[in-house]
């Protein structure tokens, strides 16, 4: 089988209903000797069926290979889905906002995730982790996140955010 991811985020391909002890590769390339294992899986865990999870590039084309342990064979059940990546927006500070050094800013982020919870927002000074807010959203929730960013001198600071779901996709502001 083949399939080309229409967006980014994490993947999870399953054989779980097959009526056989599979095996599971999911791989990136155009030619048989030219493929390049990006996951696979023996059993997952729970049954003699498999499980494999990637982080998917939007327009990749991925290639997945189902075979029986031992030489089984039977009918096969591919299940594949796809984790959309959390949405957010950074309230504030505001863009070109000022504050006279040292300061204390209060750092704010609204964040949802359509298929899952967020589970951590992180603010960024750069590429700096300076703080993390690790409340857990409801499915499809709208939070705000919050971290209070202390004792910041005067300065120009780049600020972002990133929110990480409960399948640990993330997306950056």
């Amino acid at each position: 089988w083949q399939w080309t991811a229409p967006d980014p985020g994490r993947v999870t391909v399953s054989t779980a209903g097959s009526g056989f002890d599979t095996l599971l590769g999911i791989y990136t390339g155009s030619s048989v000797s030219g493929l390049t294992l990006i996951a696979s899986s023996d059993d997952d865990g729970e049954s003699s069926t498999s499980r494999a999870s990637f982080d998917a590039n939007q327009n990749t084309t991925y290639r997945i290979a189902v075979d029986g342990f031992g030489g089984a064979a039977g009918l096969v059940s591919l299940r594949l889905d796809l984790n959309q990546l959390p949405g957010l927006s950074i309230d504030s500070p505001t863009n070109n906002a000022t504050f006279p050094g040292p300061a204390n800013i209060a750092l704010r982020a609204r964040a949802l995730d359509g298929d899952g919870t967020v589970v951590r927002v992180e603010f960024y000074q750069g590429s700096t982790l300076i703080g993390a807010d690790n409340s857990v959203s409801g499915v499809g929730a709208i939070r705000t996140y919050s971290f209070n960013w202390n004792s910041v001198v005067a300065g120009d600071y780049a600020l972002t955010a990133r929110a990480v779901d409960n399948t640990r996709a993330s997306a950056t502001s």
